[in-house]
């Protein structure tokens, strides 16, 4: 039995010259099939995939019908990664030899499951198990490409559901299965953006959007990775890309109009502050602060703010508990932790005022002003 129907684009025939032809060199030399394929063998034995698939194509040039070439090939190609033509020459393998190549049925099956084609991985398995109903290698690629199949299914149930904890446990089960092939690189940072993680996120975007430059749900998925890190005009770019691509993309549109308003409000405040008008900037700042409260990094930024427009017209109390705010939302943000020791300081409660100062001080010990602020708290 050879393949049967999986909706695979491959046919049983011998491969193009497009296949072949990317890794045969111009020129033979006076050697069999064989011994060609015995000259790739060592070489991928020495992990040096990439000469082997050349070697082994001579011998495919020179013996077409044989079904071994084609599995070692496939082997080496497996190795690179390159999976759809792996695929490829295990459908020629297997196809040409049924019965004595049913470890390229397996590794065809990998394959699909690696691409995310978990039903078509499935169904070959089951192709390999009519020729052997106990093979053991396709039983566990079978089993393993229905998992694949169910977390993906639950991960993105769970996506949709916000519930991004699990969604990335999830994630991680099916990364052990497929590796990271962009389907689930793609899944990872949409986790990391809705778990707050706009800096963790970044990198797996950059990759994603090189190859997928115009996909608009990895446009907002970097969109919204950039709004998280705070680069308000980056990330309206993209939302905006995003949107050119898929006028009808919701999520966009919203984010859109939420950054937007979030970076007008803010500046707002900022300008009101800057011209002294206090409870103006107060008013903005809060007016801020209600528009996205999941971000945290804004949010810790428009508290400290808050809390230099309340100190300025002497609700340093209030002033104080906006600065435990922003600290509570990033414990590395400097600036936060100044404002409270001087706050402190005024309202003379020096021992807090130290061991902000204290703290201050060790973070950067060549601060002569942190050094002054603390001997002055003590």
């Amino acid at each position: 039995l050879g393949f049967r129907d999986v909706n695979l684009k491959f046919e049983c025939v011998l491969p193009s010259a497009s296949l072949t032809s990317a890794f045969f060199s111009d020129r033979m030399d006076d050697h069999s099939a064989e011994e060609w394929k015995e000259l790739g063998n060592e070489k991928y034995k020495s992990s040096s995939f990439s000469e082997a698939c050349d070697l082994y194509s001579k011998a495919i040039e020179l013996e077409p019908r044989v079904a071994k070439y084609y599995g070692n090939r496939s082997a080496a190609l497996f190795s690179m990664r390159s999976y759809e033509k792996c695929l490829q020459d295990c459908t020629t393998a297997f196809n040409l030899d049924p019965k004595g190549m049913l470890k390229c049925a397996v590794r065809g099956a990998k394959c699909l499951t690696a691409l995310g084609q978990f039903d078509k991985a499935i169904s070959l398995a089951r192709d390999a198990l009519l020729n052997d109903p106990r093979l053991e290698t396709a039983l566990a690629e079978k089993a393993q490409a229905e998992r694949a199949k169910k977390l993906l299914s639950t991960s993105k149930e769970q996506i949709n559901l916000c519930k991004w904890n699990e969604a990335a446990k999830t994630v991680s089960q099916l990364e052990q299965i497929t590796g990271a092939p962009n389907f689930v690189q793609r899944l990872r940072a949409e986790v990391l953006v809705g778990q707050g993680k706009g800096q963790e996120a970044m990198p797996l975007c950059n990759s994603l959007i090189q190859t997928n430059s115009h996909d608009p749900e990895i446009l907002y998925i970097r969109g919204k990775a950039l709004y998280l890190t705070s680069n308000f005009a980056m990330a309206i770019k993209h939302f905006a890309e995003a949107l050119r691509s898929d006028p009808d993309f919701a999520k966009a549109k919203n984010m859109l109009k939420l950054v937007k308003k979030m970076e007008s409000t803010k500046a707002s405040a900022n300008e009101a502050f800057k011209n002294r008008e206090y409870l103006l900037a107060i008013e903005k700042y809060t007016e801020c602060l209600t528009l996205d409260p999941q971000h945290k990094g804004m949010n810790a930024i428009l508290f400290c703010n808050r809390a230099a427009a309340l100190t300025s017209i002497s609700k340093d109390e209030e002033a104080l508990e906006d600065c435990n705010r922003a600290i509570s939302l990033d414990e590395s943000y400097t600036k936060a932790f100044i404002r409270r020791a001087k706050i402190n300081m005024k309202l003379e409660k020096y021992e807090e005022a130290v061991r902000d100062y204290e703290k201050l001080a060790r973070e950067d010990p060549s601060s002569r002003e942190m050094q002054q602020e603390l001997r002055n708290a003590k």
